[in-house]
């Protein structure tokens, strides 16, 4: 069997760049209607994210809006659960978010007992 050109789809990287763009904006503008953001059914990512500019972000994870649109952390810190943390002395997100370290430890250098 031959295949015409026309059936033949190859992948470019311009056409792979236009169509991620596409389903971005699709699933997380928000320009039309703000509403659209805290809505799960329009928005995969749905609960805890606000509309901000003409996109929703996730205010559990943004650093540039932590808890809330527009609450940037300060230089250095991590958004964790909509709480700017600091991974490197947070024993309760030690490394990374909710990286506990056991009881009686300590978190230095993003690290559970640095140094014995």
């Amino acid at each position: 069997m031959e295949l015409q050109h026309s059936e033949v789809s190859i992948p470019t990287h311009s056409n792979f760049f236009r169509f991620a763009l596409r389903g971005r904006q699709r699933a997380l503008s928000c320009a039309g209607n703000p509403m659209v953001c805290a809505n799960r059914e329009q928005n995969p990512w749905g609960g805890d994210t606000c509309c901000f500019g003409r996109y929703c972000k996730d205010t559990t994870r943004d650093a540039s809006h932590c808890g809330m649109c527009g609450h940037a952390c300060a230089y250095g810190l991590v958004c964790c659960g909509g709480k700017c943390v600091d991974v490197q002395s947070d024993p309760h997100n030690c490394g990374s978010c909710f990286e506990e370290c056991p009881a009686q430890s300590r978190c230095s250098y993003a690290m559970c007992d640095y140094g014995g």
